[in-house]
């Protein structure tokens, strides 16, 4: 019977502990904050500068969160800052280069560069911030 009790209490303990929802430590709250902050003045540069939005957010939307997200898994990680020089160049020549393709032609090139930097940004924080 005594046994049968502290298996009961066993799952008990162990339903409470899954039941509970895990909020992250204050800094990472804060530092969230700040991230959904900095990406949301990042989102409304079209609205500050007078550029068509359609076109920015087509050819920028990976631009707004990928930078943020590797500077966040690189804190998380505890690595070292100086492993997201490389990565930050490779997004500034890739922010340059899908800027400067022409916005009048709608064609398959220029919609696959658009989606390939996006599906690309994200393996490239896998390989270099997630290592």
């Amino acid at each position: 019977m005594e046994k049968i009790n502290s298996i009961n209490n066993a799952t008990m303990e162990t339903q409470n502990k899954i039941e509970e929802i895990h909020w992250g430590k204050k800094n990472e709250l804060l530092w969230i904050g700040i991230a959904v902050i900095i990406a949301g003045l990042i989102a409304k540069i079209p609205q500050f500068q007078g550029i068509r939005e359609d076109l920015f957010y087509e050819r920028n939307v990976s631009f707004i969160f990928l930078p943020i997200l590797m500077i966040y898994f690189n804190w998380k990680k505890g690595q070292v800052w100086n492993n997201l020089i490389v990565p930050f160049i490779v997004i500034a020549l890739s922010i340059i280069y899908i800027n400067w393709l022409p916005s009048g032609i709608k064609n398959t090139t220029s919609s696959l560069a658009f989606f390939s930097f996006t599906h690309h940004g994200m393996d490239f924080i896998r390989v270099c911030v997630l290592r």
